[in-house]
């Protein structure tokens, strides 16, 4: 047997791009001798780099001829049957197989998912800080793009590969009653909603569906086992809330609220009445640019908005690029697809005052910061939230009236339809399907309810009338 060495260091994994198939390398020094491992999966190179790491850090003896620990020469890790596969290996292999065909936020969640059904797997004693636990899962075990981790985050990685129970956990029942579990509580003690639950187990189902299709267990108990049957009367989605929907007194009052507030507000006031008045979704307002923006001769006339695309912030932890925002076009719709808006005429003079005022981005933009850049979400709801506290009497601010910048296009399509658009046309400019618009949207908005119960007391009279 081969003389043992603790002078260990681990290299980058050099990537081999052939013309049949791509080999990963595990690249490793013992004693400054080079050493490397091709591996035909990218999650399978990992998994074996974080498994030399472990023994490294454990103070194992690694050979100076075959660079592995020498409690591995009878037993080379990486020669491991399929059945005994981690799974968390099983997890991150799946991940990797599938990142480039995923979107970012696809990848998000995806990572969210994995994550909270890891922490519900792994052992509890010596378990590192919860917190630095959950990055290191989610932020390198299930990020393709993700850099080698550091400090307690690495230390806390190698204790997640080290102590990860094998794949067949998955069809162990306590098991995943724990993982749903997880998925029910945040991590604050806060309840989750259904729909968030339910696209937790759509994202885990996949993976352990894998796992029987490589008979690594036997069946997917989140399909099999009536624990686990979602409800069949549990709707998918919810009709909003019509108290959070503004009117048009309680719109204008907040727009100008938001001028007010240094130093973004009187950039973002356009922003703002874009989304109330035509009914956009904030990614789709970010990606507005004055190309797309079809004003009239005079503001007492209609314009039309025509929308290519979105630009929805996920980080750059998720894009292929290293951008905050991923760029794509327009939800529901196909790629090229274009999307006409109309413009109202009050929309219309604030727009022509928002484009004589500020010079659009450098790529045409409508809306952008003081340096030229996409304005951030944080910016956004910052300037909101302060408009918001200026604008709404005490009352108003208590209630859930327009909380989020996402329920002006609440308003938006609340106040169509309740004007008497046809759903046909309210889906249209709004990029949904007639089924979710009705589902979500037809209700009356706070202000108009007046109207209503005019037109209910004009006809019980003309009924009285008549007898």
């Amino acid at each position: 047997m081969s003389e043992g060495s603790f002078k260990v260091r681990l290299r980058r994994t050099e990537v081999y791009e052939g013309k049949r198939k791509t080999t990963w390398y595990v690249r490793w020094t013992v004693e400054r001798k080079p050493f490397k491992s091709g591996f035909g999966t990218e999650g399978a190179a990992e998994s074996y780099k974080a498994k030399l790491r472990t023994a490294a850090n454990d103070g194992l003896p690694f050979s100076t001829e075959t660079g592995e620990p020498l409690a591995w020469t009878r037993r080379p890790i990486r020669q491991e049957t399929a059945p005994t596969i981690g799974v968390l290996d099983h997890f991150r292999d799946y991940v990797f197989k599938n990142w480039r065909r995923w979107s970012s936020s696809q990848r998000e969640n995806v990572a969210e998912t994995l994550m909270n059904a890891m922490v519900a797997l792994l052992p509890q004693p010596g378990r590192p800080d919860e917190l630095v636990l959950r990055t290191a899962l989610r932020r390198h075990a299930f990020n393709r793009r993700a850099l080698e981790p550091e400090g307690a985050v690495a230390a806390a990685y190698t204790w997640a590969v080290k102590h990860q129970p094998p794949v067949t956990c998955l069809e162990d029942l306590d098991a995943m009653h724990a993982v749903i579990d997880r998925f029910a509580i945040a991590f604050n003690g806060e309840h989750r909603v259904a729909a968030s639950q339910r696209r937790m187990r759509a994202a885990l189902n996949t993976p352990v569906d894998r796992a029987v299709f490589q008979q690594h267990i036997k069946s997917n108990l989140l399909q099999t086992h009536p624990d686990f049957k979602l409800q069949r009367n549990t709707q998918p989605t919810v009709a909003v809330d019509k108290r959070i929907c503004a009117n048009i007194d309680q719109a204008e009052r907040l727009l100008a609220a938001v001028e007010t507030v240094q130093w973004s507000g009187p950039r973002l006031k356009a922003l703002f009445a874009v989304c109330f008045y035509a009914g956009l979704r904030p990614e789709e307002v970010a990606d507005l640019r004055r190309a797309n923006v079809i004003l009239p001769a005079t503001d007492d006339l209609w314009g039309e908005l025509h929308l290519t695309g979105a630009a929805r912030y996920t980080g750059p932890a998720w894009t292929d690029n290293g951008d905050n925002r991923e760029y794509r076009g327009l939800k529901h719709r196909a790629a090229d697809a274009i999307r006409i808006v109309p413009v109202c005429p009050r929309l219309v003079a604030i727009l022509r005052v928002h484009m004589a005022t500020f010079e659009p981005g450098p790529d045409g933009r409508m809306f952008c910061s003081h340096y030229g850049h996409i304005v951030s979400p944080r910016t956004c709801q910052k300037t909101f939230q302060k408009a918001r506290k200026i604008a709404y009497t005490d009352a108003e601010q208590a209630s859930p009236l327009t909380r989020r910048i996402y329920h002006l296009r609440h308003s938006c399509l609340s106040r169509w339809l309740n004007a008497g658009v046809p759903a046909t046309q309210v889906a249209e400019w709004a990029g949904n399907s007639v089924e979710i618009l009705l589902r979500i949207y037809a209700h009356c908005i706070e202000g108009e309810l007046h109207l209503h119960q005019q037109k209910i007391e004009a006809a019980e009279a003309h009924t009285a009338r008549q007898q």
